[in-house]
């Protein structure tokens, strides 16, 4: 069988399908662990100012002033993350590899 023959491009159509699947499942796995982080971090933050005495010193506020610098960097963060995975969902070439796959399977089967 050459290189070029349809089963051969149909299994490396399908691999890099599978693969391109398996990037976009990790991609959306990792955005929803940032959510449950982040919601986890933002419900401890919202706590904070009631637990805190009126007469906080510098230390606490210089802290809390790093955890929302932090809490902002995980939240450019997941925007990132889902503006990838939309990217990538939206994206002509994932839609070019879907379609062709389908085209495949159907003519194989």
């Amino acid at each position: 069988m050459s290189e070029d023959s349809p089963d051969v491009r149909l299994r490396q159509v399908e691999a890099e399908v599978s693969n391109l699947r398996q990037d976009i499942q990790a991609a959306i796995a990792a955005q929803e662990q940032l959510h449950a982080q982040l919601t986890a971090a933002i419900e401890k933050l919202s706590v904070l100012p009631a637990q805190r005495p009126a007469t906080s010193d510098k230390n606490e506020a210089i802290q809390i002033g790093r955890l929302e610098s932090r809490m902002r960097s995980v939240e450019q963060r997941v925007e990132r993350v889902n503006g990838q995975v939309v990217g990538i969902l939206e994206s002509r070439i994932w839609r070019t590899l879907v379609k062709g796959a389908s085209f495949f399977l159907r003519f194989v089967r």
